[in-house]
């Protein structure tokens, strides 16, 4: 799921048998639709997001006022980057990693991590390299926070 696909979720797309999700990118073209069922984590994941919503909205991620971070005319998602940027120089002050990543390159390192590895292995192969070696080390003894 790309990013401004998860910014985009909403109560509607929580079913009773999964996360419901229309491309963004593709949707005038394909129409094509998504559902990822639920696991136990992933239901606790959702949870803990609206947990920690400021406020009662219709966004699984949403600013302080409720409002998503993706600006529809723009596509453009400032308060999402400027809270990444935030995320990040805690990250590099709070633990051995080095270098910036992205959401991306931690979408990467998950699926890469995915077992069996086989049956990602022809996907994932040339994502994983973009992943900074220092962000993969500090995975491996944990992030704290």
């Amino acid at each position: 799921m790309a990013r401004s696909d998860l910014l985009r979720l909403t109560s509607a797309n929580l079913k009773e048998d999964g996360i419901y999700i229309q491309r963004h990118k593709t949707a005038a073209k394909t129409g094509k639709r998504t559902i990822y069922e639920w696991t136990p984590e992933l239901r606790a994941t959702v949870e803990m997001a609206k947990q920690t919503r400021p406020v009662l909205s219709p966004y699984l991620f949403c600013n302080r006022k409720g409002e998503g971070y993706i600006d529809e005319e723009t596509d453009l998602c400032h308060g999402w980057d400027s809270m990444w940027g935030r995320f990040m120089d805690r990250v590099l002050r709070e633990t051995k990693v080095t270098e910036r990543f992205t959401e991306h390159d931690l979408r990467a390192k998950c699926a890469s991590d995915a077992e069996p590895w086989s049956t990602h292995e022809p996907c994932f192969r040339t994502l994983t390299p973009a992943l900074p070696r220092q962000f993969i080390a500090a995975n491996q003894s944990g992030l704290s926070h």
